[in-house]
């Protein structure tokens, strides 16, 4: 029941922020089977892309209140189940969607320990 309450006020906190981003955990909590990897962010041509993902999380993109429509969108950045190609197919789509009035948010999923 906590947990409920803990989504209902970062839903409420994350709906009243104007235009900006916001980070919400899934787990806060504790995350069930949690593993030590530590997250990795790489920088590259093709923008960030991230590896070991140890904490899940969703990143909400919100338009501005003059351009909101009511609709949202839940994004889930591919990689081949081995990193999240973070910007091309997450922060630039979600940008692209909040520029149409659609609130985006962004799955930061947890990846496999491939080493």
């Amino acid at each position: 029941m906590k947990y409920l309450y803990t989504l209902i006020i970062n839903c409420l906190l994350i709906f009243s922020l104007p235009a900006q981003d916001a980070v919400i955990p899934l787990w806060p909590e504790g995350i069930p089977c949690q593993n030590t990897l530590e997250t990795q962010i790489e920088e590259g041509n093709e923008g960030r892309r991230i590896k070991s993902v140890n904490e899940p999380l969703i990143a909400a993109y919100l338009p501005s209140a003059s351009k909101a429509n009511g609709t949202g969108v839940v994004i889930c950045p591919g990689g081949g189940y081995y990193l999240l190609a973070w910007d091309k197919e997450g922060a630039e789509i979600a940008e692209w969607f909040t520029s149409m009035g659609v609130a985006a948010f962004v799955l930061q999923y947890r990846l496999p320990h491939w080493e």
